[in-house]
């Protein structure tokens, strides 16, 4: 397995906010709100140099990352310059990239660039609270292929309220046209404290039934698949070579260092979180520490490992942690009967109709 580290940056700072989205995020764009966190930002980076020569893939996200000025970007890049990473991403809306902002990607090595996406329908894409449109995706990753950054991912979702397979289908042939390296399609899920949730107690929508959702993913995957593209884990695809380093390390339960408001570390056996309130983080709130138990230590491995297409390898999980993981969760078992998980040659995981049913199966951990 890699020792190395990933190393992940938020940056909170959105132009809007999505309906569905609870990741930690602000619409404050006034100049003192982001000089005061870029200053705490890159004080807490610079207090963790020492571990820089183990790092060896980069995630800066948000939040949208590129909603903030150039200035900005380049006082932290400059700092994270004498890292040499293998993959280094950045997160992105195209309605608001520049030709400027990919001048600098490519200055500091950034090599691979997410887009968010989620639609190409308009009514869609106003439910969402975005503002993008089809021609300034396509235009955003012709400019980065023109100055060398090839490695593009773009962000879908599906079972959007209202959403047909109609709309599905056309989102896909546009995806597919664009021809990005990497695409992650998310089933949407329904957020707490979020402006659709609000929506849809209010009878503004309705979700996407179950049996809607089901033929929607399975159309995803049985399209991206016929182009090419690799199902390596529940929600991701990639054509060859191109699966998501830094992603992996989630998936396989390897050490990452996470900075920034809210950002959350595993490292030396510890699960360190930075405080989500804005205030706080400027003020220089200590994180959170906790040990990292065995049996948590055992829940993540099996939940972030099944979400992999390969699976878990249960001779390994047990030799590390001296269990029996099929008698620790005896649930497992019906799930095995059942054909919804797969055990052979000691390696565990969903079948296809158990990719259905992940959550389910997920919940024999909580």
């Amino acid at each position: 397995m890699n020792n190395k580290i990933g190393l992940y940056i938020h940056i909170p700072f959105c132009q809007e906010i999505c309906s569905y989205c609870d990741f930690i995020k602000t619409n404050d764009h006034r100049i003192s709100s982001i000089n005061n966190y870029f200053e705490a930002l890159l004080a807490e980076v610079v207090s963790k140099k020492k571990y820089f020569p183990d790092i060896d893939t980069i995630y800066i996200g948000g939040g949208t990352p590129n909603s903030v000025a150039i200035s900005y970007l380049e006082k932290l890049l400059i700092i994270l310059q004498d890292i040499h990473p293998r993959e280094y991403t950045i997160e992105t809306n195209s309605e608001l990239y520049t030709p400027e902002q990919g001048d600098l990607f490519v200055k500091y090595g950034i090599t691979r660039v997410s887009i968010g996406v989620q639609t190409f329908q308009k009514p869609l894409i106003n439910l969402l609270n975005r503002f993008h449109n089809f021609s300034q995706v396509e235009m955003m990753m012709c400019d980065l292929r023109s100055k060398g950054i090839n490695n593009i991912n773009i962000d879908m979702i599906l079972a959007i309220p209202t959403q047909t397979m109609g709309d599905l289908q056309e989102d896909i042939q546009k995806v597919l046209s664009l021809k990005p390296t990497h695409i992650s399609y998310y089933s949407l899920i329904l957020e707490e404290k979020t402006k659709m949730m609000w929506d849809i107690i209010h009878g503004k929508y309705q979700l996407i039934d179950e049996d809607l959702n089901y033929e929607m993913t399975k159309l995803v995957i049985n399209s991206l698949q016929k182009n090419a593209y690799q199902h390596y884990e529940i929600s991701n695809f990639a054509l060859k070579g191109f699966v998501s380093q830094h992603n992996l390390k989630y998936w396989t339960y390897q050490q990452y260092l996470g900075l920034g408001q809210g950002a959350c570390s595993l490292i030396d056996n510890q699960r360190i979180t930075n405080t989500k309130v804005f205030s706080k983080y400027l003020k220089g709130e200590p994180p959170l520490v906790e040990v990292q138990d065995q049996m948590l230590a055992i829940e993540d491995e099996m939940i972030f490992g099944l979400r992999k297409m390969k699976g878990v390898n249960i001779k390994i999980i047990n030799l590390k942690y001296q269990c029996d993981v099929l008698k620790l969760y005896p649930q497992l078992n019906n799930f095995i009967e059942n054909h919804f998980l797969v055990y052979r040659n000691n390696i565990l995981r969903l079948s296809k109709k158990g990719y259905y049913v992940a959550n389910q199966i997920f919940e024999v951990f909580l």
